[in-house]
């Protein structure tokens, strides 16, 4: 399965055989599922850590935005293999790991600043909305 979404074609004779990405398909494609989980993995490791709290800070800092910094090449260079549209997923996506990050709890909690009901509510309300967001197709 692509990582990222297949559009809706502007003429349905374009749409070469793929259909476009429903709702549900959308909506797991938005989510960084990769990025997430080496966050999480690397937050595992650190929150069992007996080491400082501010060097677990800047361990989380430094993931989160190494993560941040290589989710725009890693669809940039999905898209130019597979010819779809990557501009508007990334976004998306930058935007649904923050939340991620946040929701996950161990860094703002560090930093003093967690909710555990906001992280929860707001993930929830962001996956359900961004599912009816369509990338154009690519001219």
């Amino acid at each position: 399965m692509s990582r990222l979404v297949t559009p809706q074609a502007t003429d349905p004779q374009l749409q070469g055989g793929t259909p476009p990405d429903d709702y549900p398909d959308r909506v797991a494609k938005y989510i960084p599922a990769e990025f997430v989980a080496a966050y999480l993995g690397v937050q595992s490791i650190v929150a069992a850590s007996t080491e400082s709290k501010t060097l677990k800070i800047w361990l989380l800092v430094v993931t989160a935005i190494l993560a941040l910094v290589l989710l725009p090449v890693y669809y940039r260079r999905r898209a130019t293999k597979e010819h779809k549209p990557w501009k508007l997923q990334t976004l998306i996506s930058v935007a649904a790991f923050v939340l991620w990050v946040y929701a996950l709890g161990v860094l703002p909690s560090l930093m003093d600043f967690y909710s555990a009901t906001v992280g929860g509510v707001l993930l929830v309300l962001y996956s359900f909305a961004v599912g009816v967001l369509q990338p154009a197709p690519e001219a």
